[in-house]
């Protein structure tokens, strides 16, 4: 029996030695990755001094060309933006880097989907995981999660599948962003049947309660926000937007919309699927985007 209960302990002190070593080894690849979703993580938490930061999901970081933006305005740019992601991961990041410094505007493209409607909140935790040692948002995992506040205690549960991408990204050069800004460079070859999106009102309490938090914390620190949509394929009615376009008014934030912008949305080769801008596509709009609404986003930088 003692024997036993000896190898469970020698079995026990182990995983937590491992636990440990791979904690301080995953702390480690973070802050040292050269490319790839984990060195953009980290430059968000710990270098960003940008005027303007963009936050959003995969039409944000594939949307929004930031050396365009700060060439006409004048002010500097970060794409924060991250595939299937939105507001939840958004007040994480912003949580973690306002201690910092505070940038002066955020411009967040909206995708209810991600932002306001019920869906799988747990997957937002995603870029957050990687950082989680250094920042202050325990209460966010708590929210999604009860039992994530315990698990993220672990060094070997927060690298979980991401291991050998974190050894991948601190060797190789791989998926590099033009300040966080990911182009595409393919483009659609197909014509979708069916191009709008599946309206509902089915809301999410707990993203509505982050995009309150969200709005507050951008107040509370004189940060200036302003909604946006970018164009979508062939995309004729905005209404799927209704709740965020609301919400925006009740909140003052301005909302910038070019959903329906023909001059982008009728044209297949600015596409690489329907609701995705490629390279060309982004660019294009970027620069409408800019240009159009040049006075009012230089006003903001004061």
């Amino acid at each position: 029996m003692k024997k036993y209960i000896a190898k469970i302990f020698i079995f026990f002190v182990i995983m937590v030695s491992l636990d440990v070593v791979v904690g301080v080894l995953s702390d480690y690849l973070v802050r040292n990755a050269k490319s790839g979703a984990t060195q953009k993580s980290e430059y968000i938490c710990e270098k960003t001094k940008e005027d303007i930061l963009i936050f959003g999901s995969s039409r944000a970081v594939h949307h929004y060309n930031p050396l365009i933006i700060q060439d006409s305005l004048n002010m500097t740019c970060y794409n924060c933006g991250y595939d299937a992601c939105g507001i939840i991961t958004a007040y994480g990041l912003l949580r973690t880097l306002y201690k910092r410094y505070t940038p002066k505007v955020i411009l967040y493209e909206v995708t209810p989907k991600f932002d306001c409607l019920e869906g799988d909140n747990f997957s937002f935790l995603g870029p957050l995981k990687l950082i989680y040692s250094k920042s202050d948002i325990e209460d966010v995992f708590e929210n999604v999660s009860y039992n994530e506040k315990f698990k993220m205690k672990s060094g070997m549960y927060r690298v979980n599948s991401k291991f050998i991408q974190l050894i991948t990204e601190n060797v190789m050069n791989r998926n590099q962003t033009i300040q966080g800004f990911l182009p595409e460079d393919r483009q659609m070859n197909f014509e979708p049947e069916n191009v709008a999106p599946e309206i509902n009102e089915n809301y999410d309490n707990l993203k509505v309660s982050y995009l309150n938090k969200f709005v507050e914390l951008c107040k509370n620190k004189g940060i200036s926000l302003v909604f946006m949509v970018s164009p979508s394929y062939k995309a004729t009615n905005d209404a799927y937007f209704e709740y965020m376009m609301k919400f925006a008014e009740k909140n003052n934030i301005p909302f910038i919309n070019y959903y329906c912008y023909k001059p982008i949305t009728e044209n297949k080769e600015f596409f690489y699927d329907v609701v995705h801008l490629n390279k060309t596509g982004a660019d294009e709009y970027t620069k409408v985007f800019v240009s159009e609404n040049k006075d009012f986003l230089m006003s903001l930088n004061k």
